[in-house]
């Protein structure tokens, strides 16, 4: 009897099973100038950016019962999508740029701004799931797991030589024509 090797799951797919459609974050221009702005330390300015969608919506949904309301709302859901978003890929896909958000941190806004974009998720899932193991545990255990992930999808892009699973999507504005 010889022994059998216990098959390992595999890292990530790098693009294998969707090539083209992977992306690790899906966002827009106005929510990258408005992230960029606040990492910058001009938070004000990029909350004046998300004027820009809003008036964009705003006209287009006129038409509609509180279409203003609606407009605010949809702009607001939109960047806190991409903003959670950006965080799950700065502990996965982008892990390293994370890494070096956390190591940075006490010396750079922008790196706290990451820092808190990574860990805000981690700790509203943990509060709303109350796991049986502190947050902090439970925190290190999700970047962990997070970091293997991403190491999978960089392993596999690094393989087959092909960057797209480890870039954004950015949606272009062609949609909100004015």
């Amino acid at each position: 009897n010889e022994p059998r090797a216990i098959p390992l799951p595999k890292l990530g797919c790098g693009g294998r099973v969707y090539p083209g459609q992977l992306a690790p974050v899906r966002t827009t221009p106005w929510n990258i100038a408005t992230l960029g702005l606040a990492a910058g330390g001009h938070p004000l300015a990029g909350a004046a950016i998300q004027l820009v969608p809003f008036a964009i919506l705003t006209r287009r949904l006129k038409m509609v019962p509180d279409g203003t309301l609606l407009a605010a709302r949809i702009t607001g859901q939109g960047l806190v999508a991409d903003l959670m978003g950006t965080g799950q890929a700065l502990r996965r896909e982008w892990w390293p740029i994370g890494l070096a958000c956390a190591l940075t941190a006490p010396r750079s806004r922008a790196a706290r701004l990451g820092v808190a974009l990574m860990l805000t998720p981690i700790a509203l899932e943990w509060a709303k799931e109350r796991p049986p193991v502190n947050p902090f545990a439970y925190a290190a255990l999700r970047l962990l797991d997070d970091a293997a992930y991403g190491s999978g999808v960089i392993s596999s892009s690094l393989r087959k030589r092909t960057p797209g699973p480890l870039l954004p999507a950015i949606q272009g504005v062609a949609g909100l024509r004015m």
